[in-house]
């Protein structure tokens, strides 16, 4: 820790700069070379590998078709009508059944013998004696004994057909093929179920079957082998040493060891890549022997290429953090001293200049910048105010206008139904309403005082709606002189709730106020049970409350009222005072006013009062 601390002491800056240049952007190089390696190496031998693999998918559905040929003619053959009954003992007398030989079997058989795969040989094992001795068909108590008889008839026996895996082939009399080892499949026909149990055996010869596969070399120097079991059926032109060691006991035990092989062995000193698939019907591997060194050369020549770009990315980041870090200091020292001074709050200094290069700009910058923060100290806390001020008049002049037309409007509806105690009650009240709205300043008041000009509102609301309209206070008296307000606060939050809680509503509207003390000072709560706010029209109010110039569409919910009360309430006091207005649990609205005051603990019992 010692020797870290003492070299950064010592360390130039210039070598700090390109360190931390370095550190900056090494986590993003390193990410990038990880990605470039995944997707440059990692996976650039893996398109050899497919094609390998699809190659041999290729031959296997290709050995899988030719099978499937040779099962779709033998199941054609063996249910084929006149075969069918020609095997049929006594189906017919001995002239018909020379003639229908002479004529229709023999023909079919001969076309068929000349239309089929080389390598394909066909014949019928039958138990039909009352059939001359032909190259088309055995009599099955010559073969009655062999196992192979024996397994082929219990298995077809059921309808189905049986499959003998690679096995040497049986030399008939009159046999025309010359294979040494094949596959061969049994069917019943279907005259077999009269109990003249016949049998058509079909095979095909094993090389003939996979001598196409290695046509087109797989890779430039790979091998495709097919083996049953430990045996191999064809190799092609593989090396001696390759199909030697697929001979051994251990190229047995790995190919063997489950369905799909693929690994690495090792040969004389040499690597190479094995595959094998199962081809299931045949029981039989169908492999592939490519040498690693092949297999491996694309992501070795990516490797190569990758190490290239790496060491071009590491010289080059190198060349640019030195370049870097030598023109951001060349004069930079010059201006610390001055910046320093610049930092302890004294604004007269100014920066000398050198030159008109990019430095020196800045240099003359940061002058001018001091000179305006010097200017500015001075004048944004006075603009500010002034500007508090402008908008709480107007604000002022906005609300009183609005006030003093729904009062002389009472006054008039009063006036027309004669009702003369009402009118009087009502002249009052808005005696004391228009002296105190007239007179209001920007200062706060006490609660009571703002209570007893609410009374005069809700005095004039009450005679309006033929006393529908309650308005209770549940604040004890000796709370109301102690908590301040800013005047005329209340009263748009009141005329908000009296004009919307009456729609779609029919009964008594209450209209209650409370306190809560908090923390940092007093909530003031005015609830009511009207008919309440959707939760779209109150997102719509919110919207409204936080934008800086008074709403448009006057048919917003609380429209310029509100607005102005909460403008003035966060000009006053900030943000943490602005209205927040939300859904009633027990129905209508419910609108909490935070006032940044304290308020001391009063003794005594709440006490209500009624307007």
């Amino acid at each position: 820790m010692n020797v870290i601390r003492k070299l950064s002491r010592t360390m130039r800056y210039q070598t700090k700069l390109m360190l931390c240049y370095l550190c900056s952007i090494s986590l993003p190089i390193i990410f990038g070379l990880i990605y470039l390696y995944n997707t440059m190496v990692a996976t650039a031998g893996q398109p050899l590998l497919n094609t390998i693999y699809q190659r041999m998918e290729q031959e296997r559905s290709g050995v899988e078709k030719t099978v499937e040929d040779i099962q779709k003619s033998a199941h054609l053959l063996s249910t084929q009508t006149d075969i069918n009954r020609f095997f049929i003992r006594n189906y017919y007398n001995p002239v018909d059944l020379i003639e229908t030989m002479n004529y229709q079997i023999m023909p079919t058989l001969s076309w068929f013998e000349a239309n089929e795969k080389t390598g394909q040989q066909f014949r019928f094992i039958t138990q039909n004696t009352n059939l001359p001795e032909n190259e088309f068909w055995e009599q099955a108590s010559q073969y009655a004994k062999e196992p192979w008889y024996q397994a082929a008839v219990e298995n077809s026996r059921s309808g189905g057909y049986y499959s003998e895996a690679w096995h040497p082939a049986r030399n008939y009399p009159y046999s025309k093929n010359k294979s040494t080892q094949v596959y061969t499949w049994f069917y019943p026909l279907l005259s077999s179920r009269t109990g003249n149990f016949t049998l058509l055996e079909i095979s095909i010869d094993a090389k003939h079957l996979f001598e196409g596969i290695n046509n087109t070399p797989i890779a430039e120097n790979g091998f495709l082998f097919t083996s049953y079991h430990d045996t191999l059926i064809y190799t092609g032109n593989m090396q001696a040493d390759l199909t030697s060691w697929l001979q051994s006991e251990e190229a047995g035990k790995l190919i063997r060891e489950k369905e799909n092989v693929r690994g690495t062995i090792h040969l004389n000193g040499k690597a190479y890549y094995l595959s094998a698939l199962l081809i299931k019907d045949l029981d039989t591997l169908l492999g592939c022997i490519v040498p690693q060194e092949e297999v491996d050369a694309p992501a070795r020549a990516a490797r190569n290429g990758f190490i290239a770009v790496s060491l071009g990315i590491v010289i080059a980041v190198l060349l640019i953090s030195y370049t870097v870090a030598t023109l951001l200091l060349r004069r930079i020292r010059r201006m610390l001293a001055a910046v320093k001074t610049i930092q302890k709050g004294s604004f007269d200094v100014r920066i000398p200049l050198y030159g008109e290069d990019e430095i020196d700009e800045l240099a003359q910058e940061i002058n001018i910048m001091s000179a305006k923060i010097s200017e500015l100290i001075n004048t944004v806390y006075l603009s500010e105010n002034l500007q508090k001020e402008s908008q709480l008049a107007a604000l002022q002049s906005q609300i009183n206008p609005h006030f003093l037309f729904n009062t002389l409007e009472t006054m008039k509806m009063a006036a027309e139904l004669g009702e003369t105690e009402k009118l009087n009650t009502g002249l009052t009240s808005l005696g004391g309403l228009m002296r105190y709205t007239l007179s209001a300043t920007k200062a706060p008041v006490f609660l009571d005082v703002e209570l007893r000009n609410l009374s005069y509102y809700m005095n004039i609301q009450t005679m309006l709606l033929n006393d529908k309209v309650r308005f209770r206070v549940d604040i004890p008296e000796s709370v109301q002189k102690k908590v301040q307000i800013l005047p005329l606060i209340l009263q748009p939050i009141l005329e908000n709730s009296i004009q919307h809680g009456f729609k779609k509503r029919i009964g008594l509207l209450e209209i209650i106020l409370t306190i809560l003390q908090t923390d940092g000072g007093v909530v003031l709560n005015v609830s009511d049970n009207g008919s309440g706010i959707s939760e779209k029209a109150l997102h719509v109010l919110h919207e409204e409350l936080k934008k800086d110039q008074p709403p448009q569409n006057t048919k917003t919910r609380g429209g310029i009222g509100l607005w102005n009360v909460n403008r003035r309430l966060i000009l006053t006091f900030g943000e943490a005072s602005a209205l927040q207005i939300m859904q009633n649990p027990a129905g209508g609205v419910i609108t909490h006013i935070f006032l940044p005051a304290i308020m001391e603990n009063t003794e005594g019992e709440n006490q209500c009062t009624d307007y």
